[in-house]
Order: structure tokens, then C-alpha cells, then sequence
């Protein structure tokens, strides 16, 4: 067995757009300010056998000053002030692991749990937007012999909210836009290779999205007429040829 214990910490800035600093040049007095996060990370990982592997994180995000419009009298189509009174907090957990089930069998799992808060006054019980409570991923490989091996992985993320937009109180979300339910996209994929000396031929073949889900993305700001969000990738299916000489 082999075990480590990891503790991050760090901070970053970043520095509000050219738009954004003229936006609240015109509706505020009070220049804006350099955003900040700070993040905090405890990480184990060990290799508890020959066979499995395993890594936990513990993780806190914590944002400052970040550029919102707020809306200091009631409905979402008066008056806008664009100032740095932005603040969240996102705490969170995530799991993985890895199991060599056999010589030729591997799978891969992760979990990730995650809760974000707006933390301006009024808005604790405000889903925050585009930030999914779980996200889970699960990938199998085979590998039959040296030339031929198959894949296989499903990504599961959770439902989203769009932006809010207004005051706690009578705002609501962006272009009325519900969201993006929860959905799971399945991917699978086989390779073969041929050796020849010095040189190698690989055919490969992958579909993305198998069962042709149908899900959506929360509409965002830059284009807030889609009113419905926007449609995830259909099926597609990749076939990919290489040669190396």
C-alpha cells in the first residue's frame, strides 16, 4: 500500500473587463474592483492494492468582489447599479477510484458533490446558477489483446439553474428560462492496431451520446433569446484512421 496527504491553499485576482468597467462607470460612482478567490483543498490518494486505487478531495472556493448588477428599487427592468458587491462560497467533496478487475479489464469512477451560495444579502435561498449539485463519471476499458481494445463511459450532471436576474425579492431567472434538467450521456469506442516493424496502422471508432439523449443547456447572458437554453450534442459517431511511419 502507499498513501499521500496533500493540503493546497491559493489566491488569484482577476481584473474586471473593459465593458464592465464602462458599465459601471455610467451607473456607479465606486470603481470596480479586482475579483478574487481564494481555495482551500485537502486531497488523499493511495494505492490500497495491486488492484485498486483511490482518491478523496475536500474543497472550499471562496469569491470576492465580483462584478453584479443590482437592482436597488423592486422589478428587473428599473435602474441597474454594476458594482462589486458579488460573494460566493462553494464547498464540496469528490471520490474516485480505480479498479484493474483484471489483466485486460480496468474501470475508472468519480463522484462529485458541491454546494454553491450567492452570499449577497436575500439571496441564501437562491439557487446559484450554472453550478450542478453532482456530477458522476464511470469509464470501462478492455483490451482483448495487443491490437484490438474497447471503452466505454457515462457522464451523469445534474440539474443547473439559469442567472437570476433583479432583486431577491421580485426578480427572476434570465429570459424566464427554467434551466437544464438533470442528464446522462454514454460514449463507446474500439481501436484496433496493426504493428508492422517500424510502422503501425490504427483504425478507431467512437460514438458519442449512444442513446441520442436529448438535454439542454441553461441559457446564458450572451445569449439571452434562447429562452429554452440550448440543445446538447446529438450523436456523433467518429472513425479515425492512422498511419505511422
Amino acid at each position: 500500500t502507499q498513501h499521500s496527504v496533500k493540503l493546497l491553499y491559493g489566491e488569484a485576482l482577476n481584473r474586471p473587463g473593459i465593458f464592465q468597467r464602462v458599465d459601471s462607470s455610467r451607473t456607479s460612482t465606486s470603481p470596480l474592483k479586482n475579483e478574487e478567490i481564494k481555495t482551500f483543498e485537502f486531497i488523499y490518494s493511495g494505492i490500497l492494492t495491486d488492484a485498486f486505487s483511490m482518491t478523496t478531495s475536500l474543497f472550499r472556493n471562496e469569491l470576492d468582489n465580483l462584478t453584479a448588477r443590482e437592482f436597488p428599487t423592486e422589478g428587473i427592468d428599473t435602474t441597474s447599479i454594476v458594482s462589486s458587491s458579488g460573494e460566493v462560497k462553494t464547498n464540496g467533496l469528490e471520490l474516485g477510484g480505480m479498479a484493474q478487475l483484471t489483466e485486460a479489464l480496468r474501470i475508472d469512477a468519480s463522484l462529485t458533490y458541491q454546494k454553491t451560495e450567492d452570499q449577497r444579502a436575500g439571496f441564501n435561498d437562491i439557487d446559484f446558477a450554472y453550478s450542478p449539485e453532482k456530477l458522476a463519471y464511470i469509464a470501462a476499458f478492455y483490451q482483448f489483446n495487443e491490437e484490438i481494445s474497447l471503452s466505454f463511459s457515462a457522464r451523469y450532471t445534474d440539474k443547473m439553474e439559469a442567472l437570476w436576474v433583479g432583486n431577491s425579492e421580485t426578480g427572476g431567472r434570465l429570459s424566464g428560462n427554467s434551466g437544464s434538467n438533470s442528464y446522462t450521456v454514454v460514449n463507446v469506442g474500439a481501436s484496433w492496431k496493426k504493428f508492422k516493424k517500424d510502422n503501425s496502422f490504427r483504425a478507431g471508432l467512437s460514438v458519442h451520446n449512444l442513446f441520442d439523449k436529448e438535454y439542454r443547456f441553461a441559457t446564458v447572458t450572451l445569449n439571452d433569446w434562447a429562452d429554452n437554453g440550448f440543445a446538447g450534442e446529438e450523436r456523433r459517431v467518429d472513425l479515425t484512421l492512422e498511419y505511422t511511419f
